[in-house]
């Protein structure tokens, strides 16, 4: 028995991972040793040294759990290069079949890296090898990530395959090819938008990819030497913050003159007009997807979940700490790009005569642009008991940097540069306190200050997964739709909705009261300070 072993069959973990890092150093390459040392650089997150460690060992990517988080990691802070450093494409299409993240963080990847290089041979054959397993799925989030940044022949040829499986292009798909020009990048699909058959929308056409934010947002390295300060969370400068981006955004759109900011102002009239965007407000994880369900069964309602594909790494925390900041400098460039990219899926609503909802978390920093187009919007601030969030939060590893981070920053208002790192210093549960304890201080502004009366709905998940008459009810008056009954909920909430929900992750259910306190504490240590120092 080596070293590794016996301190982890005498209950070290830590200790074990410590040598068995020392023994694969040592030239100790056997099988067990580099899965277990591969394992264990993971979970302690030490990702470049696991990477080195299957550069050496391709058979430690057999250690299916901990290959997935390394690609979650990549995924998530946008870290190609290791991709191309390490070799990792012939190793996830070796074990493509074994884990299905390995497919979901595999196709986010080869679409980032397309992005950055057009002419990326192995991240184009991934796609492609992956690409008849999502149609068969009718994985619309991730068929999204990959008609993005593909050549036009392979986008047309992805296209027609789509619509020799489900005879023509359904519909999650339309607002997705909608964002794209058939003529040049500033457009769209064209004025006619408004008024031409959505099924038009796929006559033969150059889509053009176009990064949402042309600021520099960059996450810099841990042992470069930087002047980065911790956030302090101050009310009343970030409500007046918020209430200079809705006015700024007001304004940008009642004097726009180009396509298609020039049709928000006509948007007044018709179904928007009676029926303004809804905006759902929440940390993600509370259940989004399972009313992103409900929602569809709707006839007049229509659910939005994957506008953050459009938005690059550190684009919303460059928002969020614009509006912590004593001078936030110009949104002008913020509000172009949100609202250019959400327009098709406003102008699809308005040609398929619904109401579009919002359901994706990011939108809780996007509010102020989207309300200063939509003065009328409704708001629903969602949320569930603290510590089952932070549950789900952690089971899906959602603290990657698309999410409200407690970031150690630099804002230059002048060039634009946002430049962050990770503070850590926090525990998890003062990561998840800070992510919930911003979402309510943004919601509560947007209350007080954006919504007009009968215009905020407060819902506690919690009641509606619980089936709670009342609170299905105020969903469905606020909503307008009594197609939103407790039969429908318990109809939808019976079925497996996401695959990495809070409902699927038993075995650390017992710790929930000691996670409560946890977070309570740091959520109040957040109220007292605004930060944590």
């Amino acid at each position: 028995m080596t070293a590794w072993q016996k301190a982890l069959e005498e209950g070290d973990p830590l200790g074990a991972a410590e040598l068995s890092f020392a023994a694969y150093a040592g030239g100790d390459r056997d099988a067990e040793t580099a899965d277990f040392a591969f394992k264990a650089q993971c979970g302690t997150g030490r990702f470049e040294e696991a990477l080195e460690i299957l550069a050496e060992t391709p058979t430690a990517a057999q250690s299916t759990s901990s290959f997935v988080s390394l690609l979650n990691m990549i995924a998530m802070t946008g870290a190609t290069e290791l991709v191309e450093k390490y070799g990792l494409f012939p190793v996830m299409e070796a074990n493509e079949g074994t884990h299905p993240g390995i497919s979901e963080f595999g196709v986010r990847i080869a679409a980032q890296c397309l992005r950055r290089r057009p002419d990326h041979a192995e991240a184009r054959l991934f796609l492609h090898t992956v690409f008849p397993k999502l149609i068969a799925g009718a994985d619309w989030n991730l068929l999204r990530c990959v008609l993005v940044p593909v050549s036009d022949a392979d986008r047309q040829l992805m296209v027609n395959r789509i619509d020799g499986a489900f005879g023509g292009v359904p519909y999650p798909l339309v607002p997705e090819l909608a964002r794209f020009s058939s003529t040049a990048v500033d457009n769209l699909c064209g004025p006619d938008i408004l008024t031409r058959p959505m099924e038009a929308v796929f006559l033969p056409q150059t889509i053009v990819w176009r990064i949402a934010n042309g600021a520099a947002h960059m996450q810099v390295a841990e042992d470069r030497p930087a002047s980065l300060t911790p956030p302090v969370l101050n009310r009343e400068r970030i409500a007046a913050n918020v209430r200079a981006l809705q006015r700024a955004a007001r304004d940008f759109v009642s004097t726009a003159r180009d396509y298609p900011f020039d049709r928000y102002e006509g948007f007044g009239d018709g179904v928007l007009g009676s029926g303004a965007p809804v905006i759902v407000l929440s940390t993600g994880r509370v259940g989004t997807m399972a009313m992103e369900a409900l929602l569809k069964r709707s006839d007049g309602l229509l659910p939005f979940h994957a506008f953050n594909l459009h938005v690059e790494t550190g684009d919303q925390n460059a928002i969020l700490y614009k509006l912590i900041s004593e001078d936030p400098g110009s949104f002008e460039r913020d509000i172009e790009s949100i609202l250019r990219y959400r327009f098709s899926e406003f102008a699809y609503c308005r040609a398929a005569g619904k109401i579009p909802v919002i359901v994706n978390h990011l939108d809780t920093v996007l509010a102020p642009i989207l309300m200063g187009a939509f003065p009328d919007a409704r708001l629903i601030r969602m949320h569930r008991a603290p510590e089952k969030t932070l549950l789900s939060l952690a089971y899906k590893n959602q603290f990657g940097y698309r999410q409200l981070r407690h970031l150690k920053s630099r804002f230059d208002k002048d060039t634009g540069e946002f430049v962050f790192r990770r503070d850590r210093s926090l525990t998890i549960e003062q990561e998840c306190a800070w992510y919930m304890y911003v979402t309510d201080l943004l919601a509560d502004i947007y209350r007080t200050e954006l919504a007009r009366p009968g215009r905020f709905l407060d819902l506690d998940m919690e009641q509606v997964f619980g089936l709670a008459a009342g609170a299905i009810r105020h969903l469905s008056d606020f909503l307008d739709d009594p197609a939103i009954t407790p039969e429908t909920c318990r109809d939808v909430f019976s079925q497996r909705i996401n695959e990495k929900s809070f409902y699927t992750f038993d075995p650390v259910r017992g710790d929930l009261a000691r996670l409560a306190a946890e977070l309570e504490k740091a959520y109040t240590a957040l109220e007292g300070e605004g930060g944590f120092g």
